[in-house]
């Protein structure tokens, strides 16, 4: 009989013990937790930051080179020129080639004209030209080159020409410029001297 109630007093006390030190292992736990946090919330702060939290050595020259593109860009000479601009004057300096290609041919089928070349600018066309040997008066020559031309291309609204040498050679100069790409304003102003040097202010 005493044999069992020893028994049965060691296993209280043994139960008794292992309840003692659950207790006290959980009241260690919670004080460790800062209120209001769980175990979630304590691992989620464990967890490294995530790219949208702080920016860190990777994002930062991401960004700084983002920055330098765009500035590179502001830099060039497209972003700094007008581009409709640009586009417009070279588009203009090709067509004024092709118009004055296509007069110059129209010219030298013409009947006592034994070589010509003609520059476009804008509405305005100058024309060297050498007559044939036995040609009539190159006053009327000059007058049927005039019609001629604006015939040949109806925008045209001033017309110069000449048989001068000096004229034709200055002409031809010119002509080879525009083939090497003189720019457009270049062209303007040397096609008003010539005009300037066949029609002299007052004729």
């Amino acid at each position: 009989m005493k044999t069992k109630l020893n028994r049965f007093l060691m296993l209280i006390t043994v139960l008794a013990f292992v309840f003692l030190s659950f207790v006290g292992c959980t009241g260690m736990n919670n004080q460790n937790q800062q209120p209001g946090q769980t175990g979630e919330n304590l691992m989620d702060k464990n967890q490294p930051n995530t790219p949208g939290d702080v920016a860190g050595p990777e994002q930062i020259n991401q960004n700084l080179g983002k920055r330098n593109q765009q500035a590179d860009r502001l830099d060039t000479p497209d972003m700094m020129e007008n581009p409709t601009i640009m586009d417009g004057q070279q588009t203009g300096d090709r067509n004024d080639k092709m118009r004055s290609e296509k007069i110059t041919n129209e010219l030298k089928q013409m009947n006592q004209i034994q070589d010509a070349n003609a520059i476009v600018s804008g509405d305005t066309c100058i024309v060297g030209f050498i007559p044939e040997t036995n040609a009539g008066q190159a006053q009327e020559i000059k007058h049927r080159i005039e019609a001629r031309v604006k015939e040949i291309d109806p925008t045209i609204k001033k017309v110069a020409a000449s048989e001068s040498q000096d004229i034709m050679q200055q002409i031809n100069q010119l002509a080879s410029e525009i083939g090497n790409a003189e720019p457009v304003k270049d062209v303007a102003n040397e096609v008003k001297k010539i005009w300037d040097r066949i029609m002299p202010q007052g004729q």
